[in-house]
């Protein structure tokens, strides 16, 4: 997506977030949600299909016919994924995402525009009739089939993201109080996650991650690290 069509997009996007919500921050809300999720999703394919080559092996049988194809589709799952949850996620901030569902609307069309289709939205309907275990459970089956070498990552790493995408969505609408106590929660799952010498598991500016143990989704030695 070109520079300009996506000014376009976030324009668009923060309009409608101003008349349904009452605030004035749509157009760095839209950007915020947008750039933390997209980076969630490209941090979660390397930790699921890189590392786990790297660190676990993969059964040659389990390998993807094509890099590319299977790159997409994961990506749109967890696209899918991460609207449901951060649709839950924004009404426990206070947002009314229940007319015309109109928060879960605009999200999909910032995270995959005109590309979702029938199929996922299927999930997404599911997804959404799910506790918020039971849709992490419901993510973890549709990744293994999408790609297989998932299922040989840490579990903990699982039970870190949805975590992540409401740490996302709570510093997007500007409750970084919130996104604290939720940071505090996957260190309790996790205590290693804080001994990062680099960025000592804290929150970390849109946009960025750490380059030493990969937060806000992290490497494959810090999920096993005792």
């Amino acid at each position: 997506m070109s520079a300009e069509h996506r000014a376009s997009v976030y324009s668009a996007a923060a309009a409608e977030f101003n008349r349904r919500t009452g605030r004035e921050t749509g157009r760095s809300t839209a950007e915020k949600i947008d750039r933390r999720l997209t980076l969630l999703q490209d941090l979660l394919y390397t930790r699921l299909h890189g590392d786990v080559q790297e660190n676990v092996g993969v059964d040659s049988m389990l390998m993807p016919v094509s890099e590319l194809k299977t790159q997409l589709a994961a990506k749109t799952e967890m696209a899918v994924y991460q609207t449901a949850e951060a649709r839950a996620a924004a009404e426990e901030i206070g947002i009314d995402a229940k007319p015309d569902d109109w928060f879960t609307r605009w999200l999909l069309r910032l995270l995959l525009g005109d590309s979702i289709d029938d199929d996922a939205l299927a999930r997404l309907a599911e997804y959404g009739s799910l506790q918020a275990r039971e849709r992490l459970l419901a993510f973890t089956d549709v990744m293994a089939r999408v790609l297989p070498e998932s299922r040989r990552a840490p579990l903990v790493l699982f039970n870190l993201y949805p975590l992540s995408i409401r740490i996302a969505v709570s510093i997007a609408l500007g409750d970084r109080v919130r996104a604290a106590q939720l940071r505090k929660e996957q260190v309790d799952l996790q205590p290693a996650l804080a001994d990062c010498t680099v960025c000592r598991g804290q929150l970390l500016a849109t946009g960025k991650q750490c380059r030493q143990c990969g937060n806000p989704v992290w490497k494959y030695e810090w999920l096993v690290a005792d």
